[in-house]
């Protein structure tokens, strides 16, 4: 008991001091740890346990050691991931060698042992491999991707890819091999990314901030379930990476890789060392391509942009990271981690044209063009004091083209430049350094500090690709007849003529989609972290886990529309350059603050770890100085508002997760609780000059000040029953069923409003003519502004099975199988969105009707197998997703005012692709590796949405069933491939 009370004490006093000298705060990606530990008991045959063994822990990047106590209990903390050795030792017993014991990060390894009187050294063998799935300290559901798995995912001489292409080896990963990955359903941002201990998430839209390579990886967590501990604030699950280290005698490799039939070239090297007595540990990776990126459903690279393309273009990232330790004394350690991303991703689709064809052009003002807008105009800050903006007024006119003719828009065409269609450019460093302290063989403290720069910029000056097999009446796609009832003139369109619109209707420009390319946008987060993190493995039934953090986000988001004049920041002219024109911004800095207890109990076969996670996110936006931003009709807010120094969201997260150990083959865990997500800050507000364009297209600034809005963290509420099974020989499994659902599900939507001659144009229904359901010309009508709103939900039943087998004999066969039913329904008939969902109308929403969401197959399951013998490995990937729905949520009208959802549900065909790499080692040491690898062997394609046909087929004619039809003569199912059929060879070496 006074050893159970100091521990309380310790964890009390750090929790209190870091408490006091940060103040208590959190991270939408908390940290999770980045260092493991191996416990266990010793006994004698009898059962007895014996005290004072000598237990030491040693690989090639670190060694520790321990004794047990008088319950046989020892523990070893605060361990760098890697495969130990850990040896038993008593005078007058024998001696235990157990190799083969991995520890992972934020895990911990169970290592029991039985020592006999016998004077001779017994060696065993752990059976406690990478991807083992049975784990009796693990409540979470998490799936280590071990570095073995991720080779034979992508390559073995660490050729740049992105971890999309192995995390769909895991259970409850809802995504197809190399699309972006959902954790059990749900949008790509309902979850978290975490990159040694670093939150790689920003908290303007909630994307990750790294180019998420492969780069010097030595592992990859998968959370799916479960959350404990500082990880609740991850929504729906989340993935956690670490860096290898420097190991002693030290290693190097160099990697190159080629592929066709786009020639793209590959380098990648590593270094890592240590000193002899693991004082100084480094280790420096780098990984970069120069990839061709063209386009055309599948015949080329990165498809479903826009409808066609046949410009070439390219795509360049460099990646580097650094690890770095530094152990003065056996009880501490100084990390510090830094790495540096940069990706030039050049989308220049519908530049390249055939000999004679016109070239695509952009905007450029007018000389003499003046601005037409005028705070002055009445009401809010858009042209004409109108609540959409746009019904009368422009924001430039006049001027004179080059040709000499007016400009009723100030606009006129302009040569694009060469190369210049549609240009990414991401910039993005992260740094750390963090103290690790042991106070003693059973307890430690981690303090840490890092930054985080992520910088985005869209550069799209492409305002049409003018071409006129297209854009012309009647062509394919025209937009020259889709934008307005005539007044444009036909394509080609010639440099230095003005920029026309369509009669009835001056904001519609006579563009392609209304110039929606031409913008340049900015997109930048820099993130501080502070935090400190408590393990006390107590004894054999008690540890201890607690932790706070805090962390301050500087969030910039700029918009500037190239079709418009003035600079408005705010509603104020800030006196720069008339071009290029709107700038919408949201700059709102959040800090965020957690602390969390995480208890574990051991007793008997049982083992129960509560928590209690506190976070919350405070929105520093401005205060309400009668915000120009907003439409008239929406009023405003009197300053000392309750918003008036922004606002702060908060959320107390309890978690229970636990297992019962039936044998060391079969435990069942469990879990149940809930996580948050907070709503990133460019949904909270943004000072919108312009509506309907940019960030904000099609909406109303976003300000916390209109009524009705609200942005209470989405609260994720979880729970599962996991079984898990040692076959024997390297194969376990882990099977079960979850269920989530989640309320404050954060979406925007219009309001209906009803039926009405014509429909209505306004937000209210003044001047609008009721009519009823199947008269002429009676609509159904929806208001013009938005409402942003979390009282959407989601619901999310399934099963994962997981089976592995990890064999590293001379000659052998390993696999992982992962297999995932996903159940998903929400409140949004297309979860299509980029970074907000599109819901159901409010008073579908209000009778708890939710249905499939478009992004959520019901099935997905990948298979990859390696084959080894005597150096030589065959590893294929086999990736299946099936039952994908669309057109989901039709709304239809059977009753007057009452819209309800249409039962003719649609479910696209099953797509499956599969990968092949083969491979040899060569040398004595295998330092040589030399191979290929096909990605999508046999060129299929994927189902995405049903096309009217004649029953001939749609295009592109290619793949399981392309041309089947449905109904005859009337719908088919039009195929793209994912990835088209490419080569890849790669050569490497070790040394």
């Amino acid at each position: 008991m006074r050893q159970l009370s100091s521990g309380w004490r310790m964890a009390a006093g750090i929790l209190a001091a870091a408490t006091l000298c940060m103040g208590l705060m959190i991270p939408q990606a908390a940290y999770a740890g980045t260092t493991g530990n191996i416990t266990g008991t010793v006994t004698d045959t009898s059962g007895k346990p014996i005290a004072d063994v000598s237990v030491t822990a040693a690989s090639p990047s670190q060694s520790a050691s321990a004794t047990t106590d008088a319950h046989g209990f020892y523990s070893l903390v605060n361990l760098t991931p890697d495969t130990y050795t850990v040896s038993f030792q008593k005078s007058g017993y024998s001696t235990i060698s157990v190799p083969g014991v991995v520890v992972y990060q934020d895990q911990t390894a169970t290592e029991n042992r039985t020592m006999t009187p016998e004077l001779k050294t017994i060696a065993s063998v752990s059976a406690k491999g990478p991807s083992n799935l049975v784990n009796s300290n693990q409540g979470s559901d998490v799936y280590n991707v071990s570095s073995q798995e991720i080779a034979a995912a992508t390559n073995p001489v660490n050729s740049l890819s992105t971890i999309y292409n192995f995390l769909a080896v895991t259970p409850g990963v809802t995504t197809p091999i190399g699309s972006q990955p959902r954790i059990r359903g749900g949008q790509v941002t309902d979850l978290g990314y975490e990159f040694e201990g670093i939150p790689i998430q920003d908290d303007i839209v909630g994307f990750f901030t790294s180019n998420l390579s492969n780069v010097g990886l030595q592992n990859v967590e998968v959370y799916t379930g479960g959350l404990a501990g500082a990880g609740a604030v991850n929504g729906t699950g989340y993935f956690n990476s670490v860096l290898k280290s420097g190991t002693y005698p030290g290693f190097s490799s160099l990697g190159l890789q080629v592929s066709s039939p786009e020639a793209n070239q590959y380098l990648s090297f590593e270094d890592g060392g240590a000193t002899p007595d693991h004082r100084y540990s480094w280790y420096v990776a780098f990984n970069g391509v120069n990839s061709t990126n063209q386009y055309d459903y599948g015949e080329y690279t990165f498809p479903g942009v826009v409808f066609c393309c046949d410009g070439p273009g390219t795509v360049k990232e460099r990646n580097w990271v650094g690890n770095f330790f530094y152990r003065p004394n056996a009880k501490n350690t100084i990390q510090v981690v830094a790495t540096n991303d940069l990706g030039e991703f050049d989308f220049s689709y519908l530049l390249t044209r055939s000999p004679g064809e016109p070239l695509p052009l952009a905007y450029s003002p007018c000389p003499g063009a003046v601005s037409s807008w005028s705070p002055a105009a009445g009401g809010g800050n858009f042209p004409n004091g109108t609540d959409n903006g746009f019904t009368t007024g422009t924001f430039a006119t006049g001027g004179t083209a080059a040709n000499g003719q007016p400009c009723p828009l100030g606009l006129q065409w302009s040569p694009l430049k060469s190369g210049q269609g549609n240009f990414w450019h991401h910039y993005g460093g992260l740094g750390k350094i963090q103290w690790n302290h042991d106070f003693n063989d059973h307890s430690f403290l981690n303090f840490r500090v890092d930054d985080n720069y992520n910088e985005y910029i869209f550069d799209q000056p492409m305002s049409d690709p003018n071409i006129p097999s297209l854009e012309n009446p009647g062509d394919p796609y025209s937009w020259n007849s889709a934008i307005g009832t005539g007044g444009c003139p036909n394509y080609p369109y010639v440099a230095g003529t003005p920029v026309q619109y369509p009669g009835g209707d001056p904001y519609d420009q006579c563009a392609w989609v209304d110039g929606a390319e031409s913008t340049w946008d900015n997109r930048r987060s820099n993130i501080w972290q502070v935090g400190a993190d408590y393990t006390n493995a107590v004894n054999d039934h008690f540890t201890i886990k607690a932790g706070v953090s805090d962390q301050f986000n500087d969030n910039l988001l700029n918009y500037y529309a190239t079709d418009a004049f003035l600079i408005v920041p705010n509603g104020t002219p800030t006196g720069e350059a008339v071009w290029p024109g709107i700038h919408e911004i949201s700059d709102v800095n959040t800090t965020e603050p957690l602390a969390y207890f995480d208890p574990e109990f051991h007793v008997g076969k049982w083992m129960i770890n509560p928590g209690i996670t506190y976070a919350q996110r405070h929105y520093a936006f401005p205060a309400d100085n009668g915000y120009i931003g907003q439409p008239t009709n929406q009023g405003t807010v009197t300053a000392g508002d309750i918003y008036s120094g922004g606002w702060t969201a908060k959320a107390w997260d309890p978690t229970l997760n636990g297992t019962y150990t039936f044998s060391p083959k079969d435990v069942l865990s469990f879990s149940a609780g809930s996580t948050t997500n907070f709503i990133g800050s460019a949904y909270i507000y943004t000072n919108s000059a312009v509506l309907y364009s940019g960030f904000d297209a099609g909406r109303d600034p976003r300000d916390p000040f209109v009524p009705g809005t609200t942005f209470e963290p989405q609260q994720n509420f979880s729970s599962e029953l996991m079984w898990s099974h040692d076959f024997g020989d390297g194969v376990t499994m882990r099977v079960g069923p979850y269920h989530n659902f989640t309320h404050n599900y954060y979406a925007e939507y219009t309001p209906f409003l009803g039926y009405f001659v014509g429909g209505c144009t306004s937000n209210t229904t003044t001047g609008c003519t009721p009519c009823t359901i199947g008269t002429a010309n009676c609509t159904a009508a929806f208001s013009k502004n938005s409402i942003l709103s979390n009282n959407n939900a989601t619901e999310d039943t399934g099963v994962e099975l997981g089976v592995n087998r990890v064999n590293n004999a001379p000659k052998g066969t390993s696999f992982w199988l992962s297999l995932t039913y996903d159940n998903y329904w929400d409140t949004s008939g297309d979860i299509s969105g980029a970074y907000i969902n599109f819901p159901l109308p409010q008073n579908i929403i209000d009778k708890g009707i939710k249905v499939r969401a478009l992004s959520n197959p019901l099935w997905n399951f990948t298979g990859l197998v390696d084959y080894h013998s005597n150096g030589f490995h065959f590893d294929p990937i086999v990736s299946y997703q099936g039952d994908t729905f669309f057109n989901t949520g039709t709304v239809t009208y059977p009753k007057v005012g009452e819209p309800y959802i249409s039962a003719n549900e649609q479910i696209a065909h099953g797509w499956w692709t599969a990968n092949l790499m083969a491979y040899k080692e060569f040398g004595t040491t295998k330092q040589f590796v030399l191979g290929f690898n096909v990605q999508n062997l046999f060129d299929n394609t994927m189902d995405i949405y049903p096309c009217t046909s004649d029953g001939t087929g749609c295009s592109p004619f290619d793949g399981p069933q392309s041309g089947v039809i449905d109904t005859p003569g009337t719908l088919i199912y039009q195929n793209y491939s994912q990835t088209p059929r490419t080569f890849y060879f790669f050569a490497g070496v070790k040394m």
